[in-house]
C-alpha cells in the first residue's frame, strides 16, 4: 500500500501543471473490503468479482467512485454477470467492467466462440444486455441519486433481492430479481403524480406502464407476470 500511495504521488507530481488531470484508480481487493486511509488523489476504488455489491455499501461514505472492475469464475452464461452488473450499479456503484472472452487475436470484433471450460463469459448478446442497462441508467439524472433501499417497505418475496437508487420524490430506479412469481414492491413515496414503467433487462422493452396520483405513504406496485428479473423506472410527472 505504501508503494501504491507513492505512485499516486508520482502521478500527481507529473501532471501538476496540466489543467485537466487524469483520474487515478486503485484496485483494493476481491469481493469487498473496507478502505482505510485512502489516498486523497485516488478518484476510483476498484474491486474484483464484487457480487453481492457489499463493497459499495462499505465504502460509499468516501464519496468516490466504487467500481466492479473485473468479473469471472461464475461460468460462461450471461445471467450471473448481467445480474452482477445491475445489482452493483443500482446499489450505487459507478463502474462495471466485464472480462469478455469473445475478444481474442483474430476475433477483435468479439465474435470468438470459446469453449465451455472458460472461467468467464461474454458475447455480442451479452454486450447488448449491457447496453440496455446503460440506456436505463441514462434515462435518469443519476448523479443526483443515492442508494435508497429504505424506500422499499415490503412486498419483496422470500428469495428475491431488491436494489433502489433514489432521488426522493423525483426519481426511483429499482432492480428486482428472484425465482417464482415476480415481486410487487411496496414503496414509501411522497405525495406526487408518478409515471411507472417496468423494463425487461433482457430486451429493454417496457412491459408495463401506469400513471397515478399518490397521496403519500406506502404504495404497492404490481409487477408484470412471467419474469425473474425486472427493472422499475418511477418518475415524478
Amino acid at each position: 500500500m505504501a508503494w501504491q500511495h507513492h505512485i499516486a504521488d508520482v502521478i500527481m507530481d507529473a501532471q501538476k501543471d496540466r489543467p485537466a488531470k487524469q483520474l487515478i484508480s486503485q484496485n483494493i481487493a476481491n469481493k469487498t473490503a473496507k478502505i482505510v486511509n485512502p489516498h486523497p488523489a485516488v478518484s476510483i476504488f476498484n474491486f474484483h468479482y464484487a457480487a453481492p455489491p457489499e463493497a459499495v455499501a462499505q465504502n460509499y461514505h468516501l464519496n468516490r467512485v466504487i467500481g466492479d472492475n473485473e468479473t469471472g469464475f461464475r461460468g460462461t452464461n450471461d445471467a450471473p454477470y448481467r445480474t452482477e452488473a445491475w445489482d452493483f450499479l443500482l446499489a450505487g456503484g459507478g463502474l462495471f467492467n466485464h472480462l469478455d472472452y469473445s475478444f481474442v487475436a483474430g476475433h477483435e470484433d468479439g465474435t470468438f466462440v470459446y469453449p465451455k471450460g472458460q472461467p468467464g463469459g461474454g458475447n455480442p448478446g451479452f454486450r447488448r444486455q449491457m447496453r440496455i442497462l446503460r440506456d436505463f441508467l441514462h434515462t435518469f439524472d443519476f448523479v443526483r441519486m443515492r442508494p435508497g433501499n429504505s424506500v422499499i417497505q415490503g412486498g419483496v418475496p422470500k428469495g428475491w433481492t431488491a436494489r433502489a437508487l433514489v432521488e426522493p420524490g423525483v426519481a426511483y430506479a429499482i432492480y428486482l430479481r428472484g425465482e417464482g412469481q415476480p415481486s410487487a414492491p411496496e414503496l414509501d413515496l411522497p405525495a406526487r403524480e408518478y409515471q411507472a414503467e417496468w423494463v425487461d433487462p433482457l430486451s429493454g422493452q417496457v412491459v408495463k406502464s401506469e400513471a397515478f396520483r399518490h397521496p403519500g405513504g406506502v404504495r404497492k406496485l404490481e409487477a408484470p407476470e412471467g419474469a425473474g428479473e425486472l427493472a422499475l423506472r418511477l418518475k415524478r410527472r
